[in-house]
């Protein structure tokens, strides 16, 4: 893979994906869809930082190598929560492709970052956290071509990206711990209530 420099010392953008490195997380697609990208794009394509690490991990890389990708998407492996502060820092867009998940906390984390997202639908925390074309886009996880499309689409010189930055951080404030608070104690109500 090629050398990645810290995320502070480059000024160029990128997509960024954080994830354990095992199937449900999809890392295939996103790589296939990356590489959709790139071809219609060079020279003027983002790269793409995959963090984390797993059992997936020699076939992500022998996928990257096949497409000819090594100089473009970077693996800088599992990182601590003061690490990733810098790569979400400075990327400029996220990308959470899993096919099965409960929430994706994760997203989470990148709207309070003030990055646009791109979630897949399967995603438990889509139907919350994404409004389509304001902070974030969704597409159907088993579709490299939609999700390719959307990095094209908001890698785009014309698109304003500044205004889903600003989007994603004023609907993510809407999250916070009062927000899980009032959800548990309706679950307790609710498992309180069938009880009876």
């Amino acid at each position: 893979m090629a050398h990645l420099p810290y995320p502070s010392e480059t000024e160029q953008p990128y997509f960024l994906a954080i994830n354990r490195f095992i199937k449900k997380k999809n890392i295939s697609t996103i790589i296939t869809a990356y590489s959709e990208y790139h071809q219609n794009h060079p020279s003027r394509a983002w790269d793409l930082i995959l963090c984390g690490d797993g059992e997936l991990r020699p076939q992500i890389e022998t996928q990257i190598r096949e497409l000819n990708l090594s100089q473009h998407i970077h693996l800088p492996g599992f990182l601590q929560p003061n690490e990733l502060l810098s790569y979400f820092a400075h990327a400029s867009c996220f990308i959470h492709a899993s096919i099965q998940e409960q929430w994706g906390l994760v997203v989470n984390e990148a709207m309070a970052a003030g990055l646009p997202v791109i979630v897949s639908r399967c995603c438990g925390c889509f139907d919350e956290l994404v409004i389509e074309e304001v902070n974030g886009f969704g597409f159907d996880g088993n579709q490299p071509s939609e999700l390719a499309n959307l990095m094209l689409r908001i890698s785009s010189p014309n698109f304003d990206i500044g205004k889903m930055k600003l989007a994603s951080l004023e609907h993510i404030s809407q999250f916070g711990p009062s927000f899980f608070a009032e959800g548990l104690h309706k679950a307790v109500q609710y498992a309180l209530i069938q009880k009876v």
